[in-house]
């Protein structure tokens, strides 16, 4: 299923690789093997699965954060995450909640994809689908939020660090994966499976504009709609999570693409 991403050519013709999927010191990976890429595929179902129960998993921002990894933010050259393939193929593929809307570029050659846009069918959060390839047996995806839908209500906790990843880290060159290394902490199941699906616990966002109390609105589209949170809780000030001890009344009417950003 994920002969995109070259993962059974890269189990089974490690002679041809010329770099080393191994434990290291600071270097959070794990030796690539198949029942260990499987253990990861099963924790990534089962993370995705949970965020689809109560929202989708535009609204985690640990989720967004991994979906969108790559070597460039860290000005290393050619690093990729397992976890992050992992996670994107089964957004688009497996548990398919992105649906492919637009094709920037086409792969003409290989296997793998080209740029595309996927558009979450819950929240209608865009994302554009980006593949590199660096050699046969090397490449990667990722995704970048063109258009967020989101706003400022996050269902999952936020982003805290060391990240942990469950396959980890790999490239070419060790220096270029410490870079990258330094947010990512290797996890075992039951801890990558806690933190991805850790959710916000009494708590709204603040924002800075009066109409911000309609944008509960755009929950509308989600299997079990969080507007009921809106009558427990009200946003003010300036984008921060802040406790309120008594319900306020909230009518929402405002369609959500006339919110501003």
């Amino acid at each position: 299923m994920f002969r995109r991403f070259h993962f059974k050519n890269w189990l089974f013709q490690k002679e041809k690789q010329s770099f080393k999927p191994a434990e290291k010191e600071g270097i959070p990976r794990r030796q690539l093997t198949v029942e260990s890429t499987q253990r990861l595929s099963n924790i990534v179902d089962r993370i995705l699965i949970e965020m689809l129960e109560e929202s989708c998993p535009c609204q985690y921002p640990r989720f967004r954060f991994l979906a969108r990894f790559s070597h460039f933010k860290y000005n290393a050259r050619a690093v990729f995450c397992a976890d992050t393939n992992y996670f994107v193929g089964a957004a688009t593929f497996r548990k398919n909640f992105l649906k492919r809307i637009d094709t920037i570029t086409e792969n003409y050659f290989g296997d793998f994809g080209g740029d595309w846009i996927y558009q979450c069918k819950k929240c209608g959060t865009k994302y554009r689908h980006i593949h590199i390839q660096y050699s046969l047996m090397f490449e990667f995806v990722y995704l970048v939020v063109v258009e967020p839908k989101y706003f400022f209500f996050n269902v999952g906790a936020e982003l805290k660090f060391p990240v942990p990843l469950l396959q980890g880290l790999y490239g070419f060159d060790e220096e270029d994966i410490l870079k990258c290394a330094s947010e990512f902490t290797l996890g075992d199941e039951e801890q990558v499976y806690n933190y991805f699906t850790e959710k916000v616990q009494n708590v709204v966002p603040k924002v800075n504009f009066s109409e911000s109390l309609l944008l509960f609105s755009i929950y509308s589209n989600l299997r079990k709609p969080l507007v009921k949170l809106s009558l427990e809780y009200a946003p003010c000030g300036d984008l921060k999570w802040q406790k309120i001890s008594e319900p306020v009344p909230v009518k929402a009417s405002v369609r959500s693409e006339n919110l501003p950003p």
